[in-house]
């Protein structure tokens, strides 16, 4: 192989090896908003299953109320 050949060579390694880190580049921002967007939608899930359980309570406060103020 000759000099200019091994050049080439090395010139299309290179273009391949830079076009693989744009794309792991990209890949890394997307699984970081992905990673984020789980964590947003993690604590949106809790706080919904707070108010969920605040909700069941009160409902069974007013039907013990109910059941209380029955004759």
């Amino acid at each position: 192989m000759q000099c200019y050949e091994l050049i080439d060579a090395f010139n299309e390694l290179h273009k391949e090896a830079t076009k693989l880190q744009k794309s792991n580049n990209k890949r890394r921002g997307e699984i970081k908003w992905l990673e984020g967007r789980v964590k947003q939608l993690e604590e949106e899930n809790e706080n919904l299953i707070t108010s969920l359980e605040k909700l069941e309570k009160s409902k069974k406060h007013f039907r013990s109320k109910d059941d209380t103020s029955s004759p």
